[in-house]
């Protein structure tokens, strides 16, 4: 592996943040700092960064300027980020596409050929979630400021973080190729697509279904959706790349009235998540082989090192947590009642969650049975995506868990599966795209829990210090 660059050696202490930070800063102390160092000192963060200049980094002002560019379906334009990054790589020297579509959404690519036509790909998506409490902003969504260690912006998580990580990373190989003259073994491809947060129909499922020359070359996809635990700011307790997730159907209920909606919320609400039809799949298997022995709770670890306890024991299910519950079920999840647009009356949008291998009209008659529904006008998209997971054994998977494991000298790395959420990946992997989901910021739980709420941020010793790793990988990956 290459040596740390500068960057890296400055802010190693200061980077690592654990997801779990410590609160431990008396009452007085408050009283005489200044707002931003009695936050960093009540989250336990090392105050080294307080002497870099982050602001002058390239990497932080592509995320401030992404940040500070509406991209919520409401009122934001996908089109002016795609532009932007455009702009960006062209002025390295890479001519780019970008695909306008209607309503400003957007798709974006820009490729780096190497010696062979077979290619990394790093997705991101352009769009966020929208702003549901303005109001509750102390900075603006879409300020991109920076204050004491942080910068805030709606996406500053979700995932521009990441975006401008992929985007320094490319720069870098292209900057690499003009200093060395030295060709890449494998191309590598910048991706940023539509919608991500609305179904992706513009996004993910529309370059699979008009691209596949893209998809036909993909060696295999970076994007979102690995975790970063830590139980401090040393200490890795399991940094999980994203190999699987559920498969997910979309079911609109529509009524005239809105008071049919809540009576069928509460009743979803009431019958709460079932649990008569539990099992466990392979990929589910194959994560909790990892996982299990990182977890500090002895029962907990108890339970996944044999998972099947679950399966016997109730008890030793309903100890689970949501997130390890869904594992072994099928589940149905409700959305807020909204206006139909296309009528005077109201709708909700379900999402039914299915563990792969699972039968969804088996699963509807279980999780939505007609008497629930009886009267409802009823509409069933899906199941989209692949429930197949991504192998564990190919060289993009090996490379990410050689780098961790050398870099921060932990064996706390391994296979994440995503239950209650989904992402890009289940599109890239039903059209046989390996797909891995990595986070390279060990950033506090703290800002993980600001994700599409109010004042989301991220931590720039993390985010540089991620940075910084990204490079290395992508590095690697090209010549593996």
């Amino acid at each position: 592996m290459a040596e740390r660059t500068p960057v890296q050696k400055t802010l190693r202490s200061s980077a690592r943040f654990g997801l779990w930070g410590s609160f431990a800063v008396t009452t007085g102390l408050f009283l005489l700092l200044s707002p931003w160092v009695q936050r960093a000192l009540n989250l336990g963060i090392d105050t080294e960064w307080s002497t870099f200049d982050f602001a002058a980094e390239r990497s932080v002002q592509h995320l401030q300027a992404l940040l500070r560019i509406d991209t919520t379906e409401q009122t934001g334009s996908e089109l002016q980020a795609a532009n932007y990054l455009a702009d960006v790589v062209r002025e390295a020297g890479i001519e780019p596409t970008v695909e306008a579509l209607i309503e400003d959404r957007a798709n974006f690519w820009a490729i780096i050929e190497g010696q062979s036509s077979e290619a990394l790909v790093l997705h991101s998506h352009l769009d966020t979630d929208p702003i549901r409490q303005p109001d509750r902003w102390e900075f603006g969504p879409f300020s991109g400021e920076i204050e004491g260690p942080w910068i805030y912006g709606r996406g500053a998580f979700d995932m521009k973080s990441v975006a401008s990580a992929q985007l320094e990373a490319f720069l870098r190989v292209r900057e690499k190729i003009e200093t060395t003259g030295e060709i890449p073994e494998r191309s590598l491809i910048l991706l940023a697509t539509s919608s991500e947060e609305t179904g992706s129909h513009l996004g993910a499922q529309w370059i699979v279904r008009m691209y596949p020359e893209l998809v036909d070359r993909t060696w295999a996809l970076l994007t979102e959706g690995g975790v970063v635990e830590a139980t401090d700011r040393e200490t890795i307790k399991y940094w999980g790349t994203a190999f699987a997730q559920k498969h997910f159907a979309e079911v609109w209920v529509c009524t005239r009235t809105r008071q049919r909606l809540e009576d069928l919320y509460e009743d979803l609400s009431t019958r709460g998540h079932l649990i008569d039809d539990l099992s466990l799949t392979e990929p589910a298997r194959e994560f909790l082989r990892s996982y299990a022995p990182s977890r500090e709770e002895t029962s907990f670890a108890r339970i996944l090192s044999d998972p099947d306890s679950a399966l016997e024991n109730i008890e030793d299910f309903l100890f689970l947590p949501a997130y390890m519950q869904a594992l072994f079920r099928d589940e149905i999840h409700a959305f807020p009642i909204e206006k139909d647009p296309g009528t005077q009356g109201f709708r909700m949008r379900l999402m039914v969650h299915l563990r792969p291998g699972q039968d969804l009209n088996r699963a509807m008659k279980r999780l939505l049975p007609e008497w629930m529904t009886h009267g409802l006008g009823m509409t069933v998209e899906g199941p989209f995506g692949a429930a197949a997971s991504s192998p564990l054994d190919h060289p993009a998977y090996e490379g990410i868990q050689e780098l961790l494991r050398e870099r921060f000298e932990t064996e706390a790395t391994g296979p994440f599966f995503l239950t209650l959420y989904a992402n890009d990946s289940r599109f890239f992997r039903g059209a046989g795209v390996p797909s891995y989901g990595f986070s390279p910021f060990l950033a506090l739980a703290t800002d993980a829990a600001t994700i599409n709420g109010p004042d989301e941020r991220i931590a720039l010793p993390a985010f540089v210090g991620g940075v910084d790793l990204y490079v290395e990988l992508v590095d690697a990956l090209l010549k593996r």
